[in-house]
């Protein structure tokens, strides 16, 4: 009795844990999914997909195309290039390609200039597009008569709330800023349209467009004029206040010239404040003057690399900063401090054969009199997200993202549209860095030498976590495949397996079903966490066996070109090639589970399906003949279809106005070649029989022979089995359940 008691207690708990699941922690979830803020960001990216893929086409091209953006002689201009001039070392294709004192040069030149400025009109210009569109949609969601001037009312206000410096917020640095001011101006645009006496009206004989537009005037104008205000809580201190150093700051990047030489002359006429440098730091500022005087020291470059990582911090920063300063790269009047995150790094350029010195500091990009809301948000939280998602914080927040996205999917909440709308700006800022670096720097490998670039883009989660869509459900499908005996769940896999490729599996979410289904749940939260980790340990910020993501691509791109060519690095392939292999091996224990659970359930329920099931599943012979009858009946089938696609199609003539005497030519020419199509379908259906039964013919013992081979593999592990219950008693129940089952697979097998 009290074990009984405990265990209706059990039940009773359990029970309440689900109600509370379906009838209040689902509802709230998804009401958060819906929240239309959210959603009206996930459908501002949905809307910009073409233009960026637009935009991340034309990188493909330049680069894979024209050589553009230090790819060199790894393009198709670079094949040419060598294949003309057989002499010259691959080495030096890349060099011709970047000048232009040589045709092979200029065609690069010109080319990989085009689709630059078709990379800058997209993606370099995604806040301005993506600012619009989010105003636009959450105007829309309000039910606003003109949600199109509630973009423009969102477009404007960013720029004032930027105070008019949209060169440098236009592209991904401004997302977060046009993410908050979009929600503000627009949030203030419907509420001055719902005030009966701002709604200007206007005479009958104005024209519709025009009234319509003007009738919004001053809503528009009061939301505009609220974002302008707003301005003074960070102007008034920028201006009033000189040491409140309100202003923006942002590294900058540059690469040193060849052949620059020092000598202490020149160097006093850049720096008119060197004395005090030289006084402090002598030492070093010799060291720095006589490797940059050996010419061949620098052109090595690996001397000056063994020096530089024997520098502190502060030192590196020093030489940094001098050598900007010395090649004209910066004024020292706009740097916040001269040491202030100034850096110099030595990366080996693999097309050029050389090293790369790279150049960062930071500096003031925009002063304090142009100090507004924008630029406050950018300076105190978009840069320290960026940094913190740029650097080892990023995979802690990418593992977090990977987790919630199945955890929410679990419970039949569209978790990648929630989290999507959450993390996506940040995802795409990566990115989008990544690809300004690249096209700004002229290479990748200069891009990669400012330290400054991120692992984990939107295309790295599209083309390295979402292997199969979220859960990583591609190895699902295919250990389904391989090691399933449920002839319910093969089928699913078999039409759910194409769009899988794809990265769409809501056919398998929702076939399987996934939602709900605790057999599920562990593999579906760790397999994507595995393959993040996984291309994370071949990423740059360990092993560097590819390069960091900086083409955007779809992200329906089938996984295993998703990693090559976001990345353009044949390098990932392994990593691509790994996480299907780890997502198989993840699912499969839960795979031969699912099994177990299923045919012990359906033998509670239905015996006769139970072992019709088993036969199915573990009789080959009986398997062969049940799949060929299928097929046949199936073809069989379409000949009937095609007559009656025929009469659905006649019936629809019929009811047209034509004269009698067309409407009847039509109807039995349609009849004519249905009853011919028929005709040809069956006639390869009873072709499809008569070799089915040839096959069935060679194959009879054969299949037979292997039914026989698993029937005797059977009662040998039933041997073992008994053995083991006999040793071990607790051992009985579980061992006797698969007694049973091995006998009733053996009696399916005869």
């Amino acid at each position: 009795m009290p074990g009984n008691v405990a265990q209706e207690e059990f039940k009773d708990k359990k029970t309440s844990i689900k109600d509370w699941f379906t009838k209040k922690f689902i509802p709230k979830v998804a009401k958060i999914g819906n929240q239309r803020h959210i959603a009206a960001i996930r459908d501002s990216f949905g809307t910009m997909i073409p233009i960026i893929i637009a935009g991340s086409i034309g990188i493909l091209i330049g680069t894979i195309g024209f050589g553009g953006w230090g790819s060199g002689y790894v393009s198709i201009l670079g094949l040419l290039c060598k294949a003309s001039n057989s002499h010259t070392a691959w080495s030096d294709i890349s060099t011709m390609l970047a000048s232009t004192n040589n045709n092979w040069g200029k065609i690069s030149t010109i080319f990989s200039s085009i689709f630059n400025v078709m990379n800058t009109a997209t993606i370099g210009m995604m806040s301005i597009y993506f600012i619009f569109l989010f105003g636009y949609y959450l105007a829309l969601g309000k039910k606003n008569k003109q949600p199109i001037i509630g973009g423009f009312v969102a477009l404007a206000s960013f720029v004032i709330a930027c105070m008019g410096q949209i060169t440098f917020f236009m592209g991904a640095q401004g997302l977060i800023a046009a993410i908050v001011f979009g929600i503000i101006s627009s949030e203030l645009y419907v509420r001055f349209c719902n005030v009966e006496k701002f709604n200007l009206k206007l005479p009958d004989s104005v024209p519709p467009a025009v009234g319509k537009s003007f009738q919004v005037f001053l809503p528009a104008f009061f939301a505009l004029a609220c974002v302008a205000v707003l301005n003074l809580v960070v102007l008034m201190p920028a201006i009033l206040i000189p040491s409140s150093h309100l202003y923006v700051t942002g590294m900058s990047y540059d690469t040193v010239s060849n052949g620059l030489l020092f000598d202490q002359t020149m160097w006093d006429k850049a720096f008119p404040d060197g004395n005090l440098w030289s006084q402090q730091n002598a030492n070093l500022l010799n060291e720095l003057f006589t490797r940059f005087s050996d010419t061949a020291s620098y052109t090595d470059g690996h001397s000056f690399k063994e020096w530089l990582d024997t520098l502190s911090p502060s030192q590196n920063a020093f030489v940094a900063t001098a050598l900007a300063n010395y090649d004209g790269k910066i004024d020292l009047s706009t740097l916040t401090s001269i040491l202030d995150h100034a850096k110099i790094n030595a990366v080996w350029n693999s097309s050029l054969n050389n090293w790369i010195l790279s150049i960062n500091w930071n500096d003031i990009k925009i002063g304090s009199t142009s100090f507004g809301l924008g630029e406050a948000i950018y300076q105190f939280f978009t840069m320290w997200f960026i940094s913190f998602a740029t650097s080892n914080g990023g995979l802690a927040l990418a593992v977090l993202f990977a987790f919630f996205v199945s955890f929410f999917w679990f419970f039949g909440i569209h978790g990648s549209n929630i989290m999507g709308g959450i993390f996506e700006p940040i995802w795409t800022m990566i990115v989008v860095l990544n690809s300004t670096l690249v096209t700004s720097m002229g290479s990748y490998d200069a891009a990669v030498a400012t330290g400054s670039m991120g692992v984990f883009g939107k295309p790295f989660f599209d083309s390295f976590m979402y292997v199969g869509g979220s859960g990583a459900t591609l190895g699902l499908l295919i250990a389904t495949f391989i090691f399933s005996k449920r002839r319910d769940l093969k089928e699913i896999a078999k039409y759910a397996t194409p769009p899988g490729i794809f990265q769409i599996n809501e056919p398998t979410i929702f076939g399987y079903p996934i939602i709900l289904n605790p057999v599920y749940f562990a593999p579906f939260i760790l397999a994507p966490i595995a393959n993040l980790m996984t291309a994370y340990i071949f990423s740059p910020a360990v092993l560097n066996w590819m390069h960091y993501p900086y083409i955007i691509i779809p992200w329906t791109t089938p996984w295993f070109l998703g990693g090559i060519l976001s990345t353009l690095s044949p390098g990932a392939l392994i990593p691509t090639i790994l996480v299907i292999f780890i997502d198989i091996f993840i699912y499969l224990p839960f795979v031969l589970i699912d099994n177990r659970k299923f045919f012990k359930r359906i033998k509670n329920e239905n015996v006769e399906m139970y072992h019709e099931e088993l036969k199915y599943s573990f009789n080959k012979y009986y398997h062969f003949v049940a799949n060929t009858k299928k097929k046949y009946q199936a073809k069989l089938n379409a000949a009937d279809h095609a007559v009656t696609v025929a009469e659905n199609r006649n019936d629809f003539i019929k009811s047209l106005t034509f004269k009698e005497a067309r409407k009847t030519r039509m109807i039995n020419k349609n009849l004519t070649k249905a009853n011919e199509r028929k005709t040809q379908l069956i006639k390869k259906a009873e072709e499809f029989k008569s070799k089915r039964d040839k096959t069935e013919m060679n194959l009879k013992n054969k299949l037979l022979k292997a039914n026989l081979q698993l029937s005797e593999k059977l009662k040998k592990q039933n041997t073992k089995i008994q053995t083991r219950i006999n040793q071990k008693p607790s051992y009985m129940k579980k061992g006797e359940l698969k007694l049973q089952f091995n006998n009733d697979i053996i009696a399916s097998l005869a």
